[in-house]
C-alpha cells in the first residue's frame, strides 16, 4: 500500500516509519492510526489500510529450484587459478 502525504519542501520525511514491534498477527494498521513528522498531513484516506501484520508461518515462500544448468556455466566461467 502506498500513503500519499502533503508537507512543505523542508519538511518531506525521508521515510515514514511504523513499529510493529509487539502487534498481534492479523492486526492491521491505517493511515489513521499513523503519527506523521510535525508538518506533514496524509493525503490518502484516513481508513486506507497501509499495513496487514502477518505472522511467519502463514507466509508461502516460493523459491525457484536453481536450473541444471546454471551450476556448471557459473563454474565455468570462474577464472582458472595460475599454479
Amino acid at each position: 500500500a502506498h500513503l500519499l502525504v502533503s508537507a512543505p519542501v523542508i519538511s518531506i520525511p525521508e521515510a515514514i516509519e511504523i513499529d510493529i514491534t509487539g502487534v498481534e498477527a492479523g492486526t492491521t494498521i491505517r493511515v489513521s492510526d499513523i503519527t506523521l513528522p510535525e508538518g506533514v498531513e496524509a493525503v490518502t484516506d484516513a481508513e486506507e489500510d497501509v499495513v496487514n501484520v502477518v505472522d511467519e508461518a502463514s507466509i508461502a515462500v516460493d523459491v525457484p529450484e536453481p536450473e541444471a544448468g546454471a551450476e556448471a556455466a557459473d563454474e565455468a566461467e570462474a577464472p582458472a587459478e595460475a599454479e
